[in-house]
């Protein structure tokens, strides 16, 4: 049986998102070959059963030059925001979601603990 492939759409904003029936890819991601196709294998991830074992794998091998990339291109930043409006619609990232609060919740925490509130 023939594997469909998945479009790719070249973006200047963000940095990858998987949206069902194709994905975006920064367009530096173009010139770092290595990275593009961790990040492509993860994003395809996202087509199928979750599996944090695969995940933790690709992120782990390519956590320094991800960190590096997204330092050096600030237009990928806006995907670290939890709730965008793209394509006409909102879109959330309910992960981001929880790990913004859960931050919150602990500054809170830490402050009312340090008596600083």
């Amino acid at each position: 049986m023939e594997r469909k492939r998945i479009p790719i759409k070249y973006v200047n904003k963000g940095f990858a998102n998987f949206y069902g029936d194709y994905i975006e890819l920064n367009k530096r991601l173009k010139n770092n070959k290595k990275l593009k196709k961790y990040i492509l294998e993860h994003e395809r991830g996202h087509k199928k059963e979750f599996d944090l074992m695969h995940e933790f794998k690709i992120n782990f091998k390519i956590m320094p030059s991800l960190f590096l990339f997204v330092l050096k291109t600030p237009s990928t930043w806006i995907d670290f925001l939890p709730i965008q409006y793209k394509n006409k619609k909102f879109i959330y990232d309910l992960n981001l979601i929880i790990l913004y609060s859960f931050i919150i919740f602990l500054v809170f925490l830490l402050i009312k603990i340090l008596n600083l509130g």
